[in-house]
C-alpha cells in the first residue's frame, strides 16, 4: 500500500468539494482508501484545512477523552476521527481494545 502524502489528501478532498466529481471517482484517481478519504472529507468539512495540516497532539488524556467520547456517544471509529480532528482510525481501534482490557491506568 502506497502512502499518500496529506497535500495530495487535500487536493482530493477540495476537488471533491468544488463538485467536480463523486467521491468514490477522486479517492479512486488519486489512490486514496474510502475509509480514508470520508474521514479526510468529514475532518476538512467540520474545521477546514489547518485540521488536516495540523492534527491534533496525541497525549494521554487526548486518547482516554476520545475513547470515552467515542464509546458514550456510541460512536463510529470514522466519526471518532472526524470529532477529534484525527486522521488514524487504526490507532483508535487499538486504543479501544486496550482501554476496554486495561481500563484508565492504560493512560
Amino acid at each position: 500500500m502506497t502512502k499518500i502524502s496529506i497535500n495530495t489528501k487535500i487536493k482530493a478532498v477540495e476537488e471533491y468539494a468544488n463538485g467536480t466529481a463523486s467521491l468514490t471517482a477522486i479517492r479512486s484517481k488519486y489512490g486514496i482508501s474510502k475509509l480514508e478519504f470520508q474521514i479526510c472529507v468529514g475532518i476538512y468539512a467540520k474545521f477546514g484545512k489547518q485540521a488536516l495540516l495540523n492534527p491534533p497532539k496525541v497525549t494521554g488524556d487526548f486518547r482516554l477523552n476520545l475513547v470515552k467520547w467515542k464509546q458514550e456517544n456510541l460512536a463510529s471509529i470514522s466519526e471518532t476521527c472526524i470529532h477529534f480532528a484525527f486522521r488514524s482510525p487504526g490507532s483508535i481501534f487499538k486504543w479501544e481494545a486496550l482501554y476496554n482490557k486495561q481500563g484508565r491506568k492504560l493512560y
